[in-house]
C-alpha cells in the first residue's frame, strides 16, 4: 500500500487543532487523546483504504463512548463502501464492554471475531510479563469495515530472555483487500 495522504485529530471539543495544555481541566470526550490516520491506496487492487489508530483514555465511562462515537463519525464521512481499519488500545475489553459494542455498532467488525485463524494468546495487557492463563482481557483491538477479509489475527509474545517490550502485546492481522 502506498500513503496518499495522512494526518490527526484530537479527541475534544476541538477536535483540528492540538490542546491547550489542560491544568488538570477535564475536557470533554478523550482528554486530549489523539486518533493518526492515513488514506492508502492499495495497489493491487486499487482500492482506497483508510487506517485509524487511537489509545484512549484509561479511565472509562462516557468519556471514552463519546470519544469512540466521535472515531465513527469521522469513519462514517467516508465513502460508502470504504475500506477502513481503525486500530489501537481502546483500555476496555473486546466483546465484554459497551465501548467495545459502540465501536462495532456500525459496521466495524472484530478482527478477532472475523479471523479465519488466530495464534497467542487471547489477553493483550501484559504488565511486561509473560502471559497469564488467569488472563483474557483483548483491550488491543483492530476493527474492519468495508470489503476487508480477515486471514488470521495473531498476540505476538516477544521477548528478549524474558523481557518484554511493552505493557502490551503487540497484536498483527493478516487482511485481505479484495
Amino acid at each position: 500500500m502506498v500513503p496518499i495522504e495522512s494526518g490527526n485529530f484530537w479527541l475534544t471539543d476541538t477536535p483540528d487543532q492540538p490542546p491547550a495544555p489542560s491544568n488538570g481541566v477535564r475536557r470533554r470526550r478523550g482528554d486530549g487523546r489523539i486518533v493518526t490516520w492515513a488514506r492508502f491506496h492499495h495497489l493491487e487492487t486499487g482500492r482506497t483504504v483508510y487506517v485509524f489508530n487511537t489509545h484512549l483514555w484509561l479511565r472509562g465511562g462516557q468519556g471514552q463512548i463519546s470519544s469512540v462515537d466521535f472515531i465513527l463519525e469521522r469513519v462514517g464521512a467516508l465513502p460508502a463502501g470504504s475500506a477502513v481499519i481503525l486500530l489501537g488500545d481502546f483500555n476496555n475489553v473486546a466483546e465484554r464492554s459497551d465501548v467495545w459494542r459502540t465501536a462495532t455498532s456500525q459496521g466495524l467488525k472484530d478482527a478477532w471475531v472475523l479471523a479465519d485463524e488466530r495464534r497467542g494468546p487471547e489477553a493483550t495487557l501484559s504488565d511486561f510479563s509473560p502471559p497469564s492463563d488467569e488472563r483474557s482481557d483483548r483491550i488491543d483491538w483492530i476493527l474492519v469495515g468495508g470489503p476487508i477479509g480477515v486471514r488470521s489475527v495473531e498476540t505476538i509474545l516477544y521477548n528478549v530472555r524474558g523481557r518484554y517490550p511493552s505493557d502490551h502485546y503487540p497484536v498483527s492481522a493478516r487482511l485481505e483487500i479484495p
